[in-house]
């Protein structure tokens, strides 16, 4: 398993059960049959996808950035735009313009990183065609990469926010927050 993916499994059962508790909240479910990739029938011996699924996103933060509880998507990659072995390298920003994603869960990790503290759900399809539109900032990081941050209350505005798992006034009160009060832009 790559390195970079170890919270992603090591979370995965948490993440699942986030999106399903919210999955009848998203403006657009993957239905029907499709063929599986030539990886997926070699490695893990199966051929089709039938029903429905919701491809999820995942992005895990540590606890010092949940103070700009914010959405984050990459806008720049050290290679963008270059042509890798015949692959023009795409960020993550250019993945959702294409039409990629559907789901975006975005976790801020405990101090002991041991757990999800909180979490936020954006519907990407909701949020594709206000990419541009909406308030954002972006930042380089220093590394050649560059991040697009963009304010939950503007994602609220074009229904793209899904859920967040926490009540603001609390955090504000108390500083922290183990709440797991709901704002939600669908009916539960």
């Amino acid at each position: 398993m790559p390195a970079d993916r170890k919270q992603e499994v090591q979370f995965k059962d948490d993440i699942t059960d986030a999106v399903k508790r919210h999955i009848h909240c998203f403006s657009r479910l993957c239905d029907g049959v499709q063929l599986s990739t030539d990886e997926e029938d070699t490695r893990f011996s199966f051929d089709l996808r039938v029903g429905f699924w919701l491809p999820v996103s995942v992005r895990l933060r540590t606890a010092e950035y949940f103070k700009f509880r914010d959405f984050s998507v990459r806008c720049k990659t050290r290679y963008s735009g270059q042509t890798i072995n015949g692959i023009t390298v795409q960020c993550e920003l250019d993945k959702l313009r294409a039409g990629y994603g559907n789901c975006y869960f975005t976790g801020w990790l405990s101090r002991d990183q041991a757990r999800i503290s909180h979490y936020i759900l954006v519907d990407i399809n909701a949020l594709r065609p206000h990419l541009d539109a909406i308030s954002y900032s972006e930042k380089a990081n220093g590394d050649g990469t560059a991040g697009r941050y963009y304010k939950l209350d503007a994602l609220q505005d074009i229904g793209a926010l899904v859920y967040q798992s926490w009540d603001e006034d609390e955090y504000i009160l108390t500083g922290a927050s183990n709440s797991y009060s709901a704002i939600s832009s669908c009916p539960l």
